[in-house]
């Protein structure tokens, strides 16, 4: 009898807050939990988007590397190459470029920019 007391105590109360602050709360899922949420799946499908299409990448190249050597008897090479201007990178990446000129940024930028710069 207690325990039903106290739950229904707090529900009351919990009714009285939210129509206290219904305006608000509303507010807050419509300019700040609504845009965060389509963000981070517009970020999840970019980021699926991307991974696929170096999967498929892999899977072409890993497929002509193997099985067209032997149907056909000579191995065919295939390279491109991507011209990036500098205003089109983000600034991180330009600048790790520009520091780290030793170290291979290929697969920041890949990954990064969604594109396929180098065959592996």
């Amino acid at each position: 009898m207690i325990v039903e007391t106290i739950i229904a105590g707090a529900v009351i109360i919990g009714a009285y807050f939210i129509a206290k602050y219904w305006d608000q709360l509303v507010d807050w899922f419509k300019y700040k939990f609504l845009p965060e949420v389509q963000r981070l799946v517009g970020k999840v499908k970019h980021d699926t988007l991307c991974y696929l299409n170096r999967v498929g990448d892999n899977l072409v190249n890993f497929i002509s590397k193997v099985f067209r050597p032997k149907m056909f008897g000579k191995i065919e090479v295939t390279t491109t190459t991507t011209e990036i201007s500098r205003d089109q990178l983000p600034a991180r990446l330009r600048n790790k470029a520009y520091y780290n000129m030793e170290n291979d940024v290929t697969d920041d930028v890949e990954n990064e920019m969604c594109l396929t710069l180098s065959n592996y």
